[in-house]
């Protein structure tokens, strides 16, 4: 099975993952690809971002600033097209060979932008994760982002309903964690019983 998991920033789906874990599954996370590439001379993406901005999105010690690129893509729609363009086809085949490689074949792939990359035919069926915009918001700030910086990178995404309009299956995250666990435990049966033949 390989299932795709999204939602919106500060919706949850790192928890979620670490949910589907527990029951088994072999867990992929797109943030964590990222920054793997933007580590790895060979990926081409260091070379590619210095060409585009230049040395003041590097460190010192030569590896990428993440907090300067979001400064500049998420102030200017064109950059961030540009940087999904980088990013997105050497993102997904990373987790297509992880996938591949995987002894383990029950894979979930968390992955904030699935919709808006159109991968949603990459997957059997897709989950979305839902928060309250209150709520997300709160827990946003918590990470130190001002109210700026969180309607910058929302503004980015299609919407946390948008998304779940979208999904195959949903998940509500208001709540407490046990919650979520919970929600994730009948989803992970539901998806085995009923459509592990197709995910």
């Amino acid at each position: 099975m390989f299932v795709g998991l999204t939602g919106s920033t500060g919706c949850g789906k790192t928890s979620a993952l670490e949910c589907f874990s527990s029951f088994g599954w072999k867990t992929l996370d797109a943030d964590r690809i990222c920054h793997e590439l933007y580590d790895d001379p060979a990926s081409g993406v260091p070379g590619a971002v210095r060409k585009r901005w230049g040395k003041k999105v590097f460190f010192p010690d030569g590896k990428i600033n993440r907090g300067e690129i979001a400064d500049i893509v998420f102030r200017n729609r064109k950059e961030i097209l540009w940087l999904n363009s980088l990013l997105h086809p050497k993102v997904l085949e990373k987790a297509r060979k992880e996938a591949r490689e995987s002894t383990n074949k029950d894979v979930i792939f968390a992955v904030p932008l699935l919709f808006e990359a159109g991968w949603k035919k990459e997957f059997g069926c897709v989950v979305s994760i839902w928060t309250d915009e209150e709520i997300q918001h709160e827990r946003l700030k918590k990470r130190g982002w001002s109210e700026k910086e969180i309607s910058r990178r929302c503004r980015s995404q299609l919407s946390p309903a948008d998304k779940l309009g979208l999904a195959d299956f949903a998940i509500i995250n208001n709540g407490s964690l046990k919650s979520l666990f919970e929600q994730c435990k009948s989803l992970n049966k539901n998806i085995r019983k009923h459509y592990g033949k197709i995910c």
